[in-house]
């Protein structure tokens, strides 16, 4: 331990008498694991932490194994109605010490003048028993309180919620508050930190389930109400095994009814259980993909650095080649030596790597600053625990190693009789040999960096600029549901066309239109269609994607309507069906006839096309052509719709008039998911924006990291050779003779680490293939471009030691001599 502590002694006593060298090597270290370490923070957060709950071990999800009807496929499900999870409750006594389930839906809290839109989730009595988190304020719900037709109406308030909306005024317990109208009394509030078993999602209050009919009312009593989703959780008693829960609980899954799954047609065979994570099975995979793309970028930027540094040692080793002879000489062994040089660069990468922690923490809190435009608010826990430490700690001494060894095994073995010569360059070509091989990895590492963010900077281009088929710019969007508070079919297009008669008469609004959902929301829904000559039972129905929407629709987002009309005010309950087409479906359906006045049967009943839509984008991005058709509100109406304002002002003053027009009408209803209608289009993009903002920002560190690279090399190189180019220049040569001598070996170099590089990409983004939208992984442009500006940046690095070798005076490089 003594010999360890000398050595670090010794070696923090080298890195002081050289502060411009350790600076240098410090920062890049920093940056390198800086990047690499905030990325494994969000991984960890994402994919690695436990649920913030007692013993998260000990918490299984529950799905099951279904056969749709006789001889059907086994499908997976981890949705359940309320009858089936009281089944598995009263069978899982053996082997839970607890089921609990839980669902979400939206509801509007009105607390004061204005509702808000906030995320619920209805759960089960023994919710925050079975998770062990007890309430910071008041109490949790309880069994008696879960039951449909409970006397009373309880609410757990998020901590979040409780912050920000009642001003952590501990009083707030046993108030009273409306949710979607309904008198509701507050009797706790949850533990900070605590937001729900999903990761990243915040849910704002804790509902009894058997509230929710409560809560949404059935807007037509005769029509079948809509059941809510319930995902099922336990806990395993202690002793008892995941596979011995599964295969008690499977027992009861095969002695259910059918319908108790939910489907008539559909039997459980079985029940798996895995561990209860923060993101749902169906998400993970996904999720995991993209994190892994997101830690191997961060990756290279540390590789390169790592390389950059190693070449610095290097060159530091050459300069110390006379006092590693010297101890060499005297009896030191070589064993001794490397380790003495392999501390020194441990301690430089245990600071880099401190450096870059800290650097990780304040990216952290930046991060979990950001709240994306997403539906949902996101709450990240950023923080540093054990894990990222130890992650740090590892990443630092590992690189150390890695990177240090090489340096360290060259230093310690030069040739004595000319290192102990006075200004021999003793066995430098082979060092800078090893230096030309770090620089020729960190170009094809950089190479490979700039290409994957090419490609999605490409992708988010091309996306950006694709023809959608109308016109999102000065639209605003907010959804309205307006079952939650009791509005049957009459009532809610009631609603609706008195909201968009309010809002037509505002000052600066161009057009009002509605639709069940917003273009590109992702919600597109399908409905059965007969083409030509076809019956609802002949065989030849189909499923189409279609939209619900109103007579004002195609003029706000200006589709054109390249045949025939669109829905007018008359198109109500009661007129003849009709339906608008888009020109796909018209072409397959009525291949080189006007499809106007042609009869399609949809859901059963014989409609009039009297329109033909331009083509359109309607789900997402990157989406394939879709066959689509319009149906009308007025003769089909929807409790829950989007509405969509083109106004002449600016949006924050649309949609602030847009909440004015609908408190006026009901101050129960809240906007939902508000914002202007190119914000809303852009959350299909979010994941392309993340990777090319990050990827394009490791891009370009890369590329600086490796243009240091090559400049500390070719100056090093020229003042190794200061000497020859004077003898050079005193026997005639021309200084543009040494600028391009210079400029040749450092652009061999670049040639080198491009051609390993196009390489390298050519293999590894053809793995990105499924996040380019509308984008080849080998697309000639980036490929192209990237290397280009690979070049001028290396050609820079070269020039400045390159013009530097060429302004030598003679006379005084010999003389140094």
């Amino acid at each position: 331990m003594e010999g360890v502590l000398q050595d670090v002694r010794y070696g923090a006593r080298t890195l002081l008498k050289s502060p411009v060298f350790a600076a240098t090597a410090i920062l890049t270290i920093a940056l390198g694991i800086g990047a690499t370490v905030t990325i494994f923070t969000l991984v960890n957060a994402v994919l690695l932490r436990p649920l913030p709950v007692e013993d998260p071990d000990r918490l299984v999800a529950m799905e099951e194994v279904r056969r749709t009807g006789p001889g059907g496929l086994s499908v997976s499900g981890s949705e359940f109605v309320l009858p089936r999870y009281l089944e598995y409750r009263e069978a899982s006594g053996q082997v839970l010490s607890g089921l609990a389930a839980q669902g979400m839906n939206d509801v509007a809290l009105r607390a004061g003048d204005n509702p808000d839109a906030v995320l619920a989730s209805y759960v089960s009595g023994n919710y925050f028993e079975v998770l062990g988190v007890r309430s910071a304020l008041g109490r949790a719900i309880t069994a008696d309180e879960d039951r449909p037709g409970a006397p009373a109406a309880v609410a757990v308030l998020g901590d979040h919620l409780w912050r920000t909306r009642f001003g952590a005024d501990p009083g707030v317990v046993g108030r009273t508050v409306h949710l979607n109208g309904y008198p509701t009394t507050v009797v706790g509030v949850a533990p900070r930190g605590f937001g729900g078993t999903f990761v990243g999602v915040q849910t704002d209050v804790w509902l009894p389930v058997g509230l929710y009919e409560r809560l949404n009312p059935a807007a037509d009593p005769a029509a079948p109400r809509a059941e809510l989703g319930l995902m099922l959780f336990g806990r395993l008693k202690p002793g008892v095994t995941p596979e011995r829960a599964e295969a008690a609980l499977s027992v009861a899954a095969r002695r259910s009814e059918p319908a108790a799954a939910g489907d008539p047609t559909t039997r459980a065979e079985a029940v798996r259980l895995e561990r209860l994570a923060g993101l749902p099975a169906d998400t993970r995979g996904m999720v995991t993909g993209f994190m892994a793309m997101l830690l191997a970028t961060a990756g290279l930027v540390l590789l390169i650095a790592g390389t950059n540094v190693a070449g610095m040692l290097l060159a530091r080793a050459t300069v110390r080649r006379r006092e590693v002879a010297i101890r060499l000489a005297v009896g030191a062994g070589r064993g001794r030596l490397v380790r003495q040089l392999l501390t020194e660069s441990l301690l430089l990468f245990v600071l880099g790597g401190t450096g870059g922690l800290l650097l990780a923490l304040v990216l952290g809190r930046a991060v979990s600053a950001f709240q994306p435009p997403l539906p949902v608010r996101v709450a990240l826990d950023l923080g540093p625990d054990a894990r990222v430490l130890g992650f740090a700690l590892l990443l630092a001494l590992g690189t150390g190693v890695a990177f240090g060894l090489a340096p360290a095994l060259r230093a310690s073995n030069p040739d004595l009789v000319s290192a102990l010569r006075e200004g021999s360059g003793g066995r430098g070509a082979g060092r800078t040999r090893m230096r030309s091989a770090f620089v020729v990895a960190q170009l094809a590492m950089s190479l490979l960096l700039l290409v994957t963010a090419g490609l999605f900077v490409q992708a988010l281009r091309g996306a950006l600029a694709a023809d959608l088929g109308f016109e999102p710019d000065g639209v605003v969007a907010a959804g309205l549901d307006l079952r939650a508070h009791g509005y049957d079919g009459p009532r809610a297009a009631a609603f609706q066309r008195r909201l968009a008669e309010r809002l037509a008469g505002l000052p600066g609004t161009v057009s009002v239109g509605m639709a069940q959902f917003a273009p590109l929301s992702g919600n597109v829904l399908t409905v059965e269609v007969d083409p030509p000559g076809g019956s609802s039972d002949g065989g030849l129905s189909r499923d189409e994607h279609y939209a619900n929407v109103d007579e004002g629709y195609f003029s706000t987002l200006r589709i054109p309507l390249v045949a025939g009309r669109g829905f007018a005010a008359t198109d109500r309950a009661g007129s003849p069906p009709v339906v608008v087409v888009n020109e796909r479906m018209a072409r397959r359906m009525w291949p080189g006839e006007n499809p106007v006045g042609k009869r399609l049967r949809v859901r059963g009943l014989d409609r009039e096309v009297v329109g033909v839509a331009r083509d359109g984008t309607y789900e997402q991005m990157g989406e394939e052509p879709l066959a689509f058709l319009y149906l009308p509100m007025g003769q089909e109406p929807v409790g829950r719709a989007t509405v969509l304002v083109r106004s002449r002002g600016e949006p924050a003053a649309a949609l602030a008039a847009l909440r004015r027009a609908v408190a006026e009408l009901d101050p129960n209803v809240p906007l939902r998911e508000a914002m202007p209608l190119p914000a809303s289009i852009g959350l299909s993009l979010f994941p392309q924006r993340l990777a090319a903002v990050l990827v394009g920002a490791f891009g370009v560190l890369g590329l600086v990291l490796a243009a240091v690279g090559v400049y500390g090399l070719l100056a090093f190189h020229v003042g190794q050779r200061r000497h020859e180019i004077g003898v050079r220049l005193a026997l005639g040569a021309h200084t543009g003779d040494v600028l391009r001598m210079v400029l040749r070996q450092g652009m061999a170099l670049v040639a080198l680490g491009i051609a390993a590089g196009l390489i390298v990409a050519l293999v590894v983004t053809r793995l990105l293939e499924s996040l380019l939208f509308g984008v080849s992984p080998t697309d000639p442009l980036t490929f192209a471009a990237v290397p280009l500006a690979l070049c001028a940046v290396a050609l820079l690095a070269s020039w400045l030691p390159a013009r530097r070798a060429a302004r030598t005076d003679p006379m005084t490089a010999l003389r140094t001599e």
